[in-house]
């Protein structure tokens, strides 16, 4: 192992946590989960040149930045400070352009979840009380369903839609309804392929609990300690538009009147499971809340 990636393992999942310099197939300026690999399938769920929970843009209301300096976090110096056979501590250093330092811990809990804790400190005083919005992709490896699924209101098998959209960057989100009732990994792809009712074009927003995904038979479930500056950030191809596309099911983190020197901090688990259904899900997201 390298000083730029370390392994960390459960039952559940072996994954490689990297900085963002260049390790073998892992491109330089991706950080995060370089490898994520469940035992009963031996593939990478993320593109395996790129990553996942990867810390990949910052934006400071009001202060005029060029491209480069939104893609900060792919750019300025990365290491790993600290590491075990169950966690890794990312840490980048005041960047040069906006001043913010970051502190990225991922650790991994049996069975099959791998937790992500985000600090945040603000050096620039041009970024004094300013609103900070962050970006953090998940670059997926080829899933037959490029959905994520989320429940909008409703209860227990009511209420849930699968989101995509036309192209990257596009303004709106595809969405349709799933059935009130169980589905397996492969309906998914069929549902998504062909649903009953015309999808229909809308403007997500709001506060994000969690979300899921289906990778062959495999769920990819994202779910937050706290709901308030977190939303979702999707592109159908963000990792590739070559079929089969690749796409990116990212989150946004934000926080409001930036105060120099104080920590902003998120918690966040990904849990990585055999699919077994919305009502598991549920109970997966409630047990982690």
């Amino acid at each position: 192992m390298t000083e730029h990636l370390r392994r960390i393992e459960v039952s559940g999942f072996a994954a490689y946590i990297a900085d963002n310099e260049a390790v073998g197939i892992h491109r330089a300026g991706y950080n995060g989960v370089a490898s994520l690999v469940p035992p009963t399938t031996g593939n990478n769920i993320f593109v395996p040149s790129y990553c996942g929970l990867n810390y990949e843009c910052t934006w400071i209301e009001g202060l005029e930045q060029s491209e480069a300096e939104m893609f900060e976090p792919r750019r300025a110096p990365m290491s790993i400070i600290d590491a075990d056979r169950t966690s890794v501590l990312l840490h980048q250093p005041p960047t040069a352009a906006k001043g913010i330092e970051a502190f990225i811990t991922f650790r991994a809990e049996e069975p099959h979840y791998l937790h992500q804790h985000v600090r945040i400190v603000f050096h620039d005083r041009r970024t004094e009380g300013r609103r900070f919005t962050s970006l953090w992709a998940s670059y997926m490896h080829a899933p037959p369903d490029r959905h994520v699924y989320m429940q909008r209101g409703g209860e227990g098998l009511s209420g849930w839609v699968g989101i995509t959209k036309q192209r990257h960057r596009a303004p709106y989100y595809i969405v349709h309804d799933l059935p009130p009732r169980e589905l397996s990994a492969q309906e998914h792809v069929e549902l998504a392929a062909d649903p009953p009712e015309p999808p229909r074009s809308e403007s997500l927003g709001g506060p994000l609990d969690f979300y899921y995904g289906v990778y062959f038979d495999h769920a990819l479930i994202m779910m937050f300690a706290r709901s308030e500056g977190v939303g979702l950030a999707y592109s159908p191809n963000g990792g590739d538009e070559l079929p089969p596309w690749n796409p990116a099911w990212d989150y946004v983190l934000a926080a409001d009147k930036i105060v120099l020197g104080e920590p902003y901090e998120w918690d966040l688990c990904a849990a990585v499971k055999p699919f077994a259904g919305r009502l598991d899900v549920l109970e997966e997201a409630a047990r982690y809340r």
